[in-house]
C-alpha cells in the first residue's frame, strides 16, 4: 500500500489494520474489523466539530392516536347517518308506491276472482274477510267472474279454516259449489296466490281479479307478477288504515329484496 494509504491510517488500529478500504467523499477511512466495517457508519456517528456522536433513539410515531381515533370515530358515525337516510328514503319511496295503489280499481271481465284470507271465528268470518267474500259475491252475480276463489288456512286451534269458511258464506248466498275453488291453504298472501297459481293452471284460466283491501294492491300485484299469474286488483270497500300502509310499506321494501317467497318464509 502507498504511504498515502498509509498516512491515513490511523496509528492506533496498525495492530488490527486487515487491509480494507472504504472511500467515500474524497476520504480514506479505515476499520479494525469486519463487524466495524459493516456497522459503523462514520458519516453519521462523527459530529461536525469531529467528535463522537452517540446514538440516540428516536421515538417511535403512535399508530392509534386519540386524534385517529375520533376521524374514525366520526367517519364511521357518518357512514351509519348516510345508511340510515338511505333506508328511510327507500321506505319513504315504497310508501309513496303503496299509498297510491290502494285507491285503484281494475275491475274487469275475468275468469276467477281470488279472495285472499282474513280473520275468521268458528267458522263465521270477520268483518275484513266477509267484505271480501261479499265484493267477490257481487263480481259473481254481476257476471264479472264465473268462479270465486276462498283461501286461507286456519290459525292455530281453530276448528276451521278461512277458506272453508268462504266456502260456506258463498253456499249460503246462492253461489253453486261447482263455481268455488275452496284453497284452506295459505297464512300470507304469497302462500294463498301460489297455491292458486296451481289451481289457475289445472283449470287453464287466463285472468284473474284479486280480492282484499285497498292497501293489499300494490303487494299483490307484485306478488301475482312474480308467480306469473295474469291479474288485476278489485278491492273490496274496507278502508286502510296508517298501521296497515306502514305494514304493508315495510313487506314491499323487505319483499323487493329478498323476493316475496322468501318474505312469506318469515311472516303470516
Amino acid at each position: 500500500m502507498d504511504s498515502s494509504n498509509e498516512a491515513n491510517k490511523p496509528p492506533d488500529l496498525s495492530a488490527g489494520y486487515r487491509g480494507e478500504e472504504r472511500l467515500g467523499d474524497g476520504y480514506q477511512y479505515w476499520a479494525n474489523s469486519e463487524e466495524d466495517e459493516e456497522f459503523l457508519d462514520i458519516h453519521e456517528r462523527v459530529g461536525a466539530d469531529g467528535h463522537y456522536v452517540e446514538d440516540v433513539e428516536k421515538p417511535r410515531r403512535k399508530i392509534f392516536r386519540v386524534a385517529t381515533f375520533r376521524r374514525i370515530g366520526r367517519s364511521f358515525v357518518a357512514l351509519v347517518l348516510l345508511a340510515v337516510l338511505a333506508c328511510a328514503g327507500y321506505f319513504v319511496f315504497n310508501y309513496v308506491q303503496v299509498s297510491s295503489a290502494q285507491g285503484d280499481d281494475d275491475t274487469r271481465p275475468a275468469d276467477a276472482a281470488i279472495v285472499l284470507g282474513a280473520a275468521q271465528y268458528n267458522g263465521s268470518p270477520s268483518y275484513v274477510l266477509q267484505a271480501r267474500l261479499d265484493h267477490a259475491l257481487n263480481l259473481y252475480n254481476d257476471d264479472v267472474v264465473d268462479r270465486v276463489f276462498v283461501t286461507g288456512a286456519g290459525a292455530i286451534g281453530d276448528a276451521t279454516t278461512e277458506g272453508l269458511t268462504g266456502l260456506e258464506y258463498l253456499l249460503g248466498e246462492g253461489v253453486p259449489e261447482s263455481d268455488i275453488v275452496v284453497i284452506p291453504e295459505g297464512t300470507n298472501s304469497w302462500e294463498q296466490l301460489s297455491a292458486s297459481a296451481l289451481q289457475i293452471q289445472n283449470l287453464q284460466l287466463d285472468s284473474v281479479l284479486l280480492v282484499s283491501d285497498g292497501y293489499h294492491n300494490y303487494r299483490l300485484l307484485d306478488i301475482a307478477d312474480e308467480l306469473g299469474i295474469i291479474a288485476f286488483v278489485s278491492p273490496s270497500a274496507v278502508k286502510s288504515t296508517i298501521s296497515n300502509t306502514l305494514r304493508e310499506s315495510a313487506a314491499v321494501s323487505i319483499g323487493r329484496i329478498t323476493g316475496y317467497r322468501r318474505l312469506s318464509t318469515f311472516t303470516d
